[in-house]
């Protein structure tokens, strides 16, 4: 099984949601890490490599490898004080400035034929008011250099409108420059398909960190700080490059002024990981993991009965609902139906998905168009949320539980002040076998009732304020604070783009506000 690597930063705890993943904490070349630091790495790099990084080897330039798969440039400084330095002398600092040299404007190219050559670490630019291009691009390059032997071939001449670059940029500051000679720190994103992962970090995993998604894609993660310079137009060339960590804490101290700005200048970043227990549907079957994806075994349910819903809001559904299902070594259970013609109903396995039983729910609705699945921590006890009689933007559900994993039910006879409608339900947890969340969509401010009673009776949980947008609160679970949540902008994309992190320490009755991060 392929390695997760994860490094958490500034006192993140580990929770059972995800692992906290921050722009500094995800070590490319060593971030956090002094100038003396960066030097010993750079000194291991080379050792790992065979390839001599002393001062006088840089100057001259280097080309490594049977293929000539390697090359160096005479004027790049790589995770070195030298490059620290170049970066700090960059003038007009500050993070995110937008400015641009007075005349330095060009129109986008059709044609770059006229551009001329560019040399190693240089691309062309047919549009150089989209730098962001230009670092994805440029950090693509970089990387392909140092790739494990004959798996990559370096192309620096790509042109950027015609040039795959594997590397995506998921976020960026600028934090000195203009639009002919700038610095930015970036988190990346970087795609390993076709090549193993462990093989990539062995030889350099001070890189990043690999993660595998649901679709058992391989990605690197990381961030860094690019010192990128235009010799002429129309072409961009990596100068400088060095860890983002150690380049922001340089211009701290070199900008005071802006010190807060500096270090808030990368929203820490949570790679989307793929759950060790899920179902998926693959080829039209109905599929169980309980290893990560390893080894898939197919449930007995047909996709049609699988994706049966009395209402089709939100279309069709063509794949598993998210929130379905629950997934671990003694349990594996996945909720269905809610039609006039299907009623609400389970399907469970408690021996690792060798024999199956379909176990109808007494949810009261014809009309479901969410089933949220919830098991209590890791109790027998489970409860149902059916959502029942939409009416517009408004609906009720039906609360079910089971305390023999599944195998029987009852219906919970729920009460929130006497209303029995509210904004459409987007999630549900239960953290243990009295305490339960209902979140709702809202366009306003985090919406989301809690119980303590096993859904007897819901109350409305207090956010602390938040900026404008961020009102789509995601269902609770524990971690070592006492609880946390998500909420983010997008009511029908879970864990996706910037979101705040939210702790509750009274139980989910009030939630404070404990940092902005960026799903990706």
């Amino acid at each position: 099984m392929k390695k997760d690597r994860r490094i958490n930063r500034k006192g993140m705890s580990v929770c059972a949601l995800c692992v906290m993943l921050s722009a500094g904490s995800v070590y490319l070349g060593g971030c956090g890490r002094s100038a003396d630091d960066s030097a010993a790495l750079q000194k291991e790099m080379s050792a790992a490599e065979n390839v001599d990084f002393s001062e006088e080897n840089t100057e001259q330039g280097t080309e490594t490898g049977d293929t000539g798969e390697k090359y160096r440039s005479p004027e790049l400084q790589e995770y070195n004080q030298t490059a620290v330095d170049h970066m700090l002398q960059v003038e007009n600092k500050g993070v995110n400035i937008q400015n641009q040299s007075e005349g330095d404007y060009m129109e986008a190219l059709e044609d770059t034929s006229g551009v001329g050559e560019v040399e190693s670490w240089q691309m062309i630019m047919r549009d150089p008011e989209t730098e962001w291009q230009s670092c994805e691009n440029l950090l693509d390059f970089y990387f392909q250099s140092y790739q494990p032997e004959k798996l990559y071939v370096y192309e620096g001449n790509a042109d950027s409108q015609d040039y795959f670059s594997r590397t995506e940029e998921i976020e960026y500051a600028k934090i000195a420059g203009n639009d002919r000679d700038f610095v930015v720190v970036m988190n990346f994103k970087r795609s390993l398909s076709g090549e193993e992962p462990q093989q990539f970090l062995d030889r350099l995993e001070t890189w990043g960190n690999v993660y595998t998604d649901d679709s058992g894609s391989d990605y690197l993660y990381g961030s860094a700080a690019l010192h990128i310079r235009m010799p002429r137009d129309y072409v961009c060339e990596l100068v400088d490059i060095a860890d983002a960590d150690t380049v922001l804490a340089a211009f701290a101290q070199a900008d005071p002024s802006h010190a807060s700005d500096y270090e808030n200048a990368l929203i820490p970043v949570i790679p989307r990981t793929a759950e060790t227990g899920r179902f998926r549907v693959s080829d039209g079957t109905l599929q169980v993991t309980f290893d990560g994806g390893e080894e898939w075994t197919d449930v007995p349910l047909s996709t049609d009965l699988l994706f049966e819903r009395g209402d089709e809001r939100d279309g069709a559904l063509t794949q598993v609902q998210d929130g379905s299902y629950t997934v671990s070594e003694d349990l594996a259970a996945i909720a269905y139906g809610g039609s006039p013609s299907m009623p609400v109903s389970v399907i469970l396995s408690t021996d690792g998905g060798q024999s199956w039983e379909k176990v109808t729910v007494p949810a009261e609705t014809s009309s479901a168009r969410q089933l949220f699945l919830c098991r209590a921590g890791q109790s027998d006890t489970l409860y149902l949320v059916a959502t029942r009689e939409r009416s517009m933007s408004f609906e009720g559900e039906s609360l079910c539980v089971s305390t023999d994993k599944g195998r029987t039910w009852s219906q919970v006879d729920s009460r929130y002040k006497g209303e029995p409608y509210h904004f459409t339900d987007i999630d549900a947890s239960f953290t243990d076998e009295n305490t339960g969340f209902l979140c709702m969509r809202d366009s306003q401010a985090p919406s989301m009732l809690y119980t303590v009673d096993g859904g007897n009776h819901w109350l409305e949980a207090q956010f602390d304020t938040l900026p404008q947008g961020y009102t789509m609160a995601y269902a609770p679970r524990t971690c070592e604070e006492g609880l946390e949540l998500y909420v983010g902008r997008d009511g029908y994309t879970k864990y996706s783009g910037s979101m705040y992190r939210m702790i509750s320490t009274d139980g989910g009755v009030s939630w404070k506000a404990a940092g902005e991060y960026y799903f990706k």
